[in-house]
């Protein structure tokens, strides 16, 4: 019995020197890659979707000749709880449309009306070409330069255009996609 102790006491020291003393199997290395980027937190668009009224027009008044407008309505997209990190140049915004003849806004599908479209316009009344950054050349940049200043807006005038010299009365109704590149 004495035996069998002394051989579970010294169990453990033989079997912990047995492993030391075993050979060792080469290990794999290997390196893991982090990959990432620390962006600017993006504004909060206060106005996501503006609805423009621009009233009833009256056909006769675009009748004549192409780039005739109707009475300019403001509008404006506002923004908020810009991040510190956008503070440096500020932001811009660009409008986005699928077919646009002329730079107008396109009728949407279903609109009754002919001859017309929907034109955009800057704050100094300049004409906004679609899929253009709209920088100071359009007075609509939201300066975010000082840090205390997170939050703006820009204003933008919309106006029917005559695409021709005949307009025919109907609905004429528009969208148009708006995107914000932080600078």
């Amino acid at each position: 019995m004495n035996h069998i102790n002394t051989l579970l006491k010294y169990s453990p020291l033989v079997l912990s020197v047995g492993m030391l003393s075993s050979p060792t199997q080469a290990a794999e290395t290997g390196t893991v890659s982090f990959n990432g980027n620390i962006i600017a937190t993006p504004c909060t668009v206060t106005t996501t979707n503006p609805n423009v009224n621009l009233g009833e027009i009256p056909a006769s008044s675009l009748h004549g000749a192409a780039k005739r407008r109707s009475v300019l309505v403001d509008f404006m997209i506002g923004i908020s709880d810009c991040g510190a990190n956008v503070t440096d140049s500020g932001v811009v915004v660009e409008f986005v449309s699928g077919s646009n003849p002329g730079g107008l806004v396109p009728l949407s599908p279903g609109a009754t009306a002919t001859g017309v479209g929907i034109r955009l316009l800057g704050k100094s009344d300049s004409v906004i070409e679609l899929g253009t950054t709209i920088a100071d050349n359009y007075s609509t940049k939201v300066d975010l330069s000082r840090i205390e200043v997170t939050s703006g807006s820009f204003t933008f005038k919309a106006a029917y255009e005559s695409t021709g010299s005949i307009v025919t009365p109907g609905t004429a109704n528009g969208t148009v996609s708006f995107k914000l590149t932080y600078l």
